[in-house]
């Protein structure tokens, strides 16, 4: 978020679906909305309901733990073209 706050410019972003000290849907929620098309979300499993409703929401941006390579670099592909 400070890198971001600050200013600084990235292609794609890679976020945890759940963080201990922000969830990935307050970090969606807290950056830009021009930005939002280039989070790609990781995750071991949603536990809870709201994250379980987010995932299912933003099932093009989210992978699985662990992650397949390839399916992150098609993922990436996507976001770079769109």
């Amino acid at each position: 978020m400070e890198r971001l706050r600050a200013g600084e410019s990235f292609d794609v972003i890679l976020c945890d679906l759940m963080m201990p000290a922000m969830s990935g849907p307050q970090f969606y929620a807290a950056i830009e909305p021009a930005l939002q098309h280039k989070v790609i979300f990781i995750t071991g499993g949603a536990f809870t309901p709201e994250a379980k409703a987010f995932r299912a929401a933003h099932a093009g941006q989210t992978l699985e733990k662990p992650l397949d390579m390839e399916r992150l670099r098609e993922v990436i592909r996507t976001i770079s073209n769109s």
